[in-house]
């Protein structure tokens, strides 16, 4: 997640400064898709923390921070043709760093969620074992005691001759 963090700060980073030093459709246009590609990254960082706790508090902070990156993202999609460039760069930049808080935020959180779920030991079961045939679910229940009569019941295949089947 460290990593994902770093390369996503680089990457807005970069588009970023290319879009202050010539600002022109198509760098702008990179600059928003940079933004998505953030946003859906930060995203998946805290859905890593999400499924890994049962902490009600800490979900809801999640969910919190997941409608601030769905807002940030549609200023910035929406802001391109609307607002003046200085305006949709510095809004730019508070949606980068609002990415930035959801890595922030799913990384100081990560360790908690990674100690509180169960070890796995290759030698060991991790996993309650049941009993695979609990009583009464037997097939002595649906046959009877007696063995099949094997006679009878090819002889009973013969009289009935080919069936739908193929028999």
């Amino acid at each position: 997640m460290l990593e994902d963090r770093k390369s996503v700060a680089e990457f807005l980073g970069a588009r970023l400064e290319a879009a202050h030093s010539r600002p022109s459709r198509n760098v702008l246009h990179d600059l928003v898709v940079a933004v998505k590609v953030g946003h859906r990254r930060a995203q998946r960082a805290l859905s890593l923390v999400f499924d890994g706790t049962e902490d009600a508090q800490l979900k809801r902070s999640i969910l919190r921070r997941y409608a601030i990156l769905d807002r940030s993202l549609e200023q910035v999609e929406g802001g391109l043709g609307e607002m003046g460039l200085a305006e949709f760069l510095d809004m730019t930049q508070s949606v980068v760093e609002s990415i930035d808080g959801g890595f922030q935020f799913a990384f100081s959180h990560i360790d908690d969620v990674r100690s509180n779920q169960p070890t796995v030991d290759s030698d060991e079961d991790t996993r309650p074992v049941q009993h695979r045939d609990p009583e009464g679910t037997s097939t002595g229940a649906w046959f009877p005691p007696a063995p099949f009569d094997e006679e009878e019941t090819t002889a009973r295949f013969r009289i009935q001759g080919n069936t739908k089947r193929g028999y």
